[in-house]
């Protein structure tokens, strides 16, 4: 059987750059494109419909039909508008939990006194991600909770760094990830993979002073050849890319 015309094509995984975003429509001429988002736990999460690709571009979109997504914080509780919050996913797809794990089961997959209120005791995903709902409903990926940087006080999120450093001419991709330092907390590094071998790591860093705040700004580069490393899936291996950027500062050091 011959595939004559492809009329849908679904995503869900990595984040994918807004740079590479951009150029959807172009390879994928006449085609719906659906943004996803999705867990291990729930298979399906959320979805962003194809007539606001453009409109909300990078967007994880809205709950898939039967399901539902609460944004929580642990502290005040459900989150308003532009809020960032755990993203919380309840319906038919919830896992029943690990196989042989019923530790990380309570952990993950567990009832929440935020939602009492709306859902009893009934058991959630509690996805460790961290996003927001902007004021028309569409929620947007902010970063993982536990891979968030925290620099003079500020939570930064890798991937609005990984973003900005996406937009820059030369970089094909980029991994962002916080270091101690005993004045400031944390600061942010940048890993990259880069087109030109002549992007210096200078030419880098002056380029992130122009389109980030001082505090999000690199203290410094990684470079690691023409494309980082991914898991078997796909995905960027982020544990490896930062053990390996680190091992790079410690020879430097």
């Amino acid at each position: 059987m011959s595939i004559t015309r492809v009329q849908r094509v679904p995503h869900t995984g990595g984040k994918i750059p807004g740079e590479l975003l951009k150029h959807v429509p172009e390879v994928l001429q006449g085609v719906e494109f659906f943004l996803m988002y999705g867990l291990t736990e729930a298979f399906r999460s959320t979805y962003l419909p194809p007539a606001l690709f453009h409109t909300k571009m990078g967007a994880i979109g809205k709950a898939i039909p039967d399901n539902e997504i609460f944004v929580v914080d642990p502290v005040r509780g459900l989150c308003g508008p532009n809020e960032v919050g755990e993203l919380i996913h309840r319906g038919c797809l919830v896992s029943r939990g690990y196989w042989g794990r019923p530790d990380l089961t309570s952990e993950r997959i567990k009832s929440t006194v935020h939602l009492h209120h709306l859902i009893g005791d009934e058991p959630v995903v509690h996805s460790g991600d961290l996003v927001r709902v902007d004021e028309d409903g569409i929620l947007w990926f902010e970063g993982r909770r536990d891979e968030m940087i925290k620099c003079s006080g500020f939570r930064i999120s890798p991937t609005e760094v990984e973003d900005i450093a996406a937009s820059i001419p030369g970089i094909r991709e980029a991994v962002a990830f916080g270091v101690d330092e005993s004045a400031l907390g944390q600061v942010v590094h940048l890993t990259v993979a880069i087109e030109d071998a002549e992007l210096h790591p200078d030419e880098i860093i002056a380029a992130c002073r122009k389109l980030m705040p001082s505090y999000m700004v690199p203290a410094s580069i990684h470079l690691i050849g023409q494309s980082l490393p991914r898991t078997a899936n796909g995905k960027l291996d982020r544990p490896q890319i930062i053990r390996e950027s680190i091992e790079q500062l410690k020879q430097v050091n």
